[in-house]
């Protein structure tokens, strides 16, 4: 019964891991394409969108929240006050495109943590299970 117990809990340990690593990989993929948007900027030749835009595409797994703010006011600023109206649709891309990609960091870093608690959950029952193994290896109570 105990050997059971020991497989199912390897198992969801494994399967938390491999979730937990998906959505690591994804988070890292949806940050290096905001990275790439705000380096490029397409369509948008307004200085301020774009300085902001290469601060943006230095931003690090642990920093981006800042850089995109900025990022993001300087789009805002750029559709409010922009006289220039063939850059209005590209101005709207370019806010679009990076909301979408900040919505995706955040579902992915949601699910990595959630995902990392269930690791920790697992890994925590799969020692005190064994740690009961080792201590009790006779009886036959409920694990034995």
């Amino acid at each position: 019964m105990v050997t059971n117990v020991i497989r199912d809990l390897r198992e969801r340990e494994a399967a938390a891991r491999q979730r937990r690593d998906y959505h690591h990989r994804k988070f890292d993929q949806a940050l290096a394409n905001l990275k790439a948007l705000g380096a490029r900027c397409p369509g948008v030749a307004c200085p301020k969108v774009q300085a902001a835009g290469e601060a943006l595409s230095k931003a690090t797994r642990g920093n981006v929240h800042g850089p995109f703010m900025a990022f993001a006011d300087a789009i805002l600023e750029r559709a409010r006050f922009g006289t220039e109206i063939d850059d209005s649709a590209s101005v709207e891309r370019l806010a679009n495109q990076a909301m979408n990609y900040m919505r995706e960091l955040a579902h992915h870093v949601d699910r990595e943590a959630e995902t990392q608690r269930e690791l920790q959950l697992f890994s925590y029952t799969l020692k005190s299970t064994k740690a009961a193994k080792r201590e009790a290896p006779g009886s036959r109570g409920p694990l034995g």
